[in-house]
């Protein structure tokens, strides 16, 4: 018998563990990062964890994590040199809160049975329940352009800042990082209007 797939916010240790088992097997293999450890990290703990599952079976996932006015503790991607406040000051103002998806990893026997549109839309609304102006994901470039497709056919502004120089995560330096951004209100990423020939 075949259950629907559900998208939702969990911290259930049973459905957690597969996500954290099935990450570390993507990263591995799509990312040929062989020494990556996919268990429970402190920004899973600060976080939350947005699992696709059917039924008891975990099929993959995604951590959403995120800053609000006043908060000190950074984002994934953020460091003591690399402040999204600060290279993103034309967007992030001192007074809007933003968020990060990363660690997305679905496992590859049903990648064609998840519906991506959905799972973008599932993102998008949690994010948006929680009270975030902005959305920032890493990606490379392939991923980055399906990313905007989706995000757009949703009908929220979309954009790569191409001139934004990522700080790489530990094992991560070798890999393409492209910066996203969508603005979570459906009105323009940048509220000119215009934008910079680095960003697309």
């Amino acid at each position: 018998m075949i259950m629907s797939i559900c998208y939702e916010i969990s911290n259930n240790p049973f459905f957690l563990s597969q996500y954290y088992k099935i990450r570390e097997d993507c990263f591995r293999s799509d990312l040929c990062l062989s020494d990556f450890n996919g268990s429970k990290d402190e920004y899973d703990m600060l976080g939350q964890i947005l699992i696709i599952r059917e039924g008891d079976l975990c099929l993959g996932g995604a951590r959403l994590n995120g800053r609000k006015q006043g908060d000190t503790v950074r984002l994934p991607m953020e460091s003591e040199t690399f402040e999204l406040r600060d290279v993103c000051s034309d967007i992030l103002l001192d007074n809007n809160s933003y968020c990060q998806w990363s660690r997305l990893a679905i496992d590859p026997k049903f990648r064609k049975r998840v519906n991506f549109s959905l799972l973008c839309e599932k993102m998008l609304a949690e994010a948006i329940k929680l009270g975030y102006l902005y959305s920032f994901n890493v990606t490379g470039s392939v991923r980055t352009r399906f990313f905007q497709k989706i995000h757009r056919s949703l009908g929220f502004s979309y954009h790569t800042l191409s001139h934004v120089d990522i700080h790489a995560e530990d094992g991560f330096e070798d890999l393409p990082h492209l910066l996203g951004v969508a603005r979570l209100d459906k009105k323009p990423v940048f509220s000119s209007g215009r934008l910079d020939k680095s960003v697309a």
